[in-house]
């Protein structure tokens, strides 16, 4: 953590010429004197009215009585409690001093935490929103030009403006931080869900086991859009007091964190109509709705796409149709499914390699995976097969083919002959 001032400077407001003879009117001025001294230097105190009455249960006698208006200042005073250093000074600075010991305690014991959640698993991670348009930007050594052309100072209001204000998604950006917390709980469910799967166990019994604990903070950007960062750990079934599972190592955890971040979620099909031409259509199956992890390279790559397609809609302007589809033409408009066939095979001559179907890139896939080890389930859920049955049939030759190396693996650990050669024979049954 960055070293902080215990306390916050604050400015001495100028007094109220008109309320001094008020002010100089108190009879208890040394009583308004400690009633103020109370709020810490509260800029905006909130005043109540009214009693409060403490009375003993048992003999009916009464303890402590309260009226606001036996008060020095004639009202009950309490801080405002507001975490905008902008409105308040004092009670930003304490909020912010509050929640430095809390996360310090969480991350290295105190405040009622044991020192051994030093141990536990915790990650911090940022969350950033996606774009909505190229904005005026600056890198941190503020050397690199912008993509308008000119290098911008710190403090340049244009920063964090849109390039092109005609064509920047305010109506998304505006969603997005309207929606920022719904978000965050969102991820929360999808990583319990995820650790849970990793682990092998129902997510109805993971806080038996695990518990997933976390502190964020939302941040407004330059660009006006929420991000978060949070740390995120995982304590045993009663919280900070008890360790994790071992099967719980802090890879397991920001390993949890990129799949849940970095996932494709298939909702709909595009295909073409008689009457309608491309038309959004549900899924064949409710397998075919899915949610699928997507590796690191290939989150890098759709960010690169991303930027592309933002200059290819500036180039665009008036003539760019906003379908919301990942891949589309220069226009924005879907991508005819005969003219990626046309391109694949395109290429595919380019580059040499075998000429096969687009859709033949799902059979590679589940190959590849089959011959790494991995289970037929993970695979039905990755290509979206509604049976189990579907994939082991369509991928029998290639259980078959590594039942063989498997045998023949077995074979050459049991010979006691190390120069034969010959492979053993093989028959399929019908």
């Amino acid at each position: 953590m960055p070293p902080h001032e215990p306390t916050a400077t604050i400015s001495c407001p100028e007094p109220d010429r008109d309320a001094l003879p008020t002010f100089t009117g108190y009879r208890n001025l040394l009583g308004l004197i400690r009633q103020l001294s109370s709020l810490g230097g509260c800029a905006q105190p909130i005043r109540l009215e009214g009693q409060r009455t403490e009375i003993d249960a048992s003999t009916g006698e009464i303890l402590r009585e309260l009226k606001s208006k036996e008060l020095p200042a004639g009202h009950l005073l309490v801080r405002c409690g507001n975490r905008r250093a902008t409105r308040c000074p004092s009670c930003a600075e304490l909020y912010r001093q509050d929640t430095y010991h809390l996360i310090a305690a969480g991350l290295r014991g105190g405040k009622n935490i044991p020192d051994q959640i030093a141990a536990h698993p915790r990650v911090f991670a940022t969350l950033n929103a996606p774009s909505y348009g190229p904005v005026h930007g600056r890198r941190v050594n503020g050397s690199a030009r912008c993509r308008c052309g000119r290098t911008h100072t710190k403090g340049d209001p244009l920063l964090g403006t849109p390039l092109d204000p005609e064509w920047y998604d305010y109506t998304g950006a505006v969603l997005w931080n309207a929606h920022a917390p719904a978000l965050w709980a969102r991820f929360m469910l999808h990583l319990r869900r995820t650790i849970a799967a990793t682990a092998g166990l129902p997510q109805r019994l993971l806080h038996k086991i695990v518990r997933v604990s976390y502190a964020k903070v939302a941040e407004y950007q330059q660009r006006g859009l929420i991000h978060f960062h949070a740390v995120i750990r995982l304590d045993g079934p009663t919280g900070p007091y008890t360790p994790p599972p071992a099967w719980a190592p802090p890879e397991l955890l920001a390993d949890a964190i990129r799949i849940t971040t970095g996932t494709a979620s298939i909702r709909r099909s595009l295909q073409r109509t008689r009457t309608g031409g491309l038309t959004h259509l549900p899924t064949k199956t409710r397998a075919s709705e899915r949610r699928i992890a997507l590796p690191t390279e290939c989150c890098h790559s759709l960010k690169e796409h991303r930027e592309r397609q933002n200059k290819e809609r500036e180039t665009a302007a008036s003539a760019w149709r906003d379908s919301g589809l990942v891949f589309t033409t220069p226009t924005g408009g879907p991508l005819d499914p005969a003219n990626l066939t046309r391109r694949f095979g395109s290429f595919l001559g380019r580059t040499g390699l075998r000429r096969i179907r687009f859709h033949d890139l799902r059979h590679s896939t589940a190959t590849l995976l089959l011959e790494q080890g991995v289970d037929l389930v993970v695979i039905k859920e990755l290509l979206g097969h509604a049976h189990i049955g579907v994939t082991a049939g369509v991928y029998a030759h290639v259980r078959l083919r590594l039942q063989r190396q498997a045998i023949d693996t077995l074979n050459a650990a049991l010979s006691p002959d190390e120069d034969a050669t010959d492979a053993p024979a093989s028959a399929i049954v019908h």
